[in-house]
């Protein structure tokens, strides 16, 4: 490379410096590498360990999650939603509307579901038993 081809390079890496001073992203980049140095200089083993507990933690939920039954009721919720959201709330309210919403077999079937899922998240809170491993 000759040193004209050279002085043209320098010319241009030094008007690229001068537009990121002018547009503030020389000031940005040195806000970003004191805030990563920090954040390095602050990752004590204890630190990391916690993190990768955490993340094991998260991990392992998010795989039991994507196992459950849940990730099947999602369509199905998202459409419950959907629904609900475009309808008109009903005027006509009182105990003799509610007992003549109370006959309907879908709503039968989506309090079951209800009541059950409340069961469940009971005997989990009276257990104390999130169906998570504690690591330690």
């Amino acid at each position: 490379m000759g040193m004209m081809e050279q002085n043209l390079e320098l010319r241009q890496a030094v008007a690229r410096v001068a537009k990121w001073e002018e547009d503030g992203t020389l000031e940005r980049v040195d806000r970003l590498l004191h805030f990563l140095n920090a954040a390095v200089d602050s990752f004590t083993p204890e630190i990391v360990e916690s993190l990768v507990e955490t993340i094991s933690t998260l991990v392992e939920l998010g795989d039991k999650m994507m196992q459950s039954r849940l990730m099947d009721l999602v369509p199905v919720l998202m459409t419950a939603a959907d629904t609900v959201g475009t309808k008109t709330p009903e005027t006509k309210r009182g105990m003799t509307k509610l007992m003549k919403r109370l006959r309907d077999p879908e709503v039968q079937d989506g309090l079951q579901f209800m009541l059950e899922f409340v069961k469940a998240i009971g005997q989990g809170v009276s257990t104390g038993d999130s169906g998570l491993e504690k690591n330690g």
